[in-house]
């Protein structure tokens, strides 16, 4: 090949190059749009409890459509915020075995980033759990011994609190892959109207389902399954918004 022909063929080598270049640079500068979905002010009040059982919101006279399903949950779980105070008695129950079964009753306490916790179980002493940004405090009923630690603060205060709830933190979801959620949606549970999202981790043959209180942010029924067969479930029993007592969240006279 001459030299001029190879100096042709050279420069048009490059030009397909830097054509290519910049054709990958606009692609990869260009936004990605992602699925959204923005959820009113008082959301619970404008559920329609009847007439529309798919989950349409009222705004106002008009009825706006907001969809959530496994690509958009995640965005409408991103806006919920639990309330700063709040008591509720909570139902868990574990499963194993062959039929084999634990039930606890829970009472829990919230304010001001403090939880007090007391779990029940019939044959076995109360336990009374403290929570606080700075340490764990731990006691049983009928005794004189009181634990105390100080809380790793490399873990977030909110699973603090709700692993000794043993309840499970719905916020979890915001970081699953969209493939692991399976169903979601709005759903309507003895009166109220709940966020669904059913997720599935295949490879350990886990299933959940959460029961998103879109009124509170809090939540409310939970269950796991495990290769089909239910190993725990969560229900809310009882719940009140009012500011629980200081003295509620004080270490025992020992």
């Amino acid at each position: 090949m001459s030299r001029r022909k190879m100096t042709v063929f050279t420069v048009g080598v490059a030009a397909a190059i830097v054509f290519m270049l910049i054709i990958a640079l606009i692609y990869l500068n260009t936004p990605v749009e992602t699925p959204k979905v923005s959820l009113p002010d008082n959301l619970s009040e404008n559920i329609l409890p009847s007439g529309n059982p798919t989950g349409g919101i009222n705004v106002g006279d008009d009825l706006k459509r907001i969809e959530v399903n496994p690509k958009t949950v995640q965005t409408a779980i991103a806006t919920l915020e639990r309330p700063e105070s709040y008591y509720r008695l909570l139902t868990i129950e574990r499963f194993w075995g062959d039929g084999e079964k634990a039930e606890y009753k829970i009472k829990v306490w919230v304010s001001d980033g403090n939880t007090k916790i007391t779990v029940l179980q019939d044959g076995f002493d109360s336990q009374n759990i403290l929570v606080t940004p700075e340490k764990i405090a731990i006691w049983y009923d009928g005794s004189q011994e009181l634990y105390e630690s100080v809380r790793w603060d490399g873990e977030a205060l909110l699973y603090t609190s709700d692993g000794y709830q043993q309840m499970l933190t719905y916020e979890d979801i915001l970081m699953l892959d969209s493939n692991e959620i399976f169903d979601a949606g709005y759903k309507e549970k003895n009166g109220d109207y709940y966020l669904y999202v059913l997720t599935k981790d295949e490879l350990l043959g886990y299933q959940v389902t959460y029961y998103i209180s879109i009124e509170s942010g809090l939540l409310s029924y939970a269950e796991k399954l495990e290769n089909g067969k239910a190993v725990y479930l969560m229900a809310v029993i009882e719940e009140s918004f009012t500011e629980p007592d200081p003295d509620i969240f004080l270490n025992p006279e020992m």
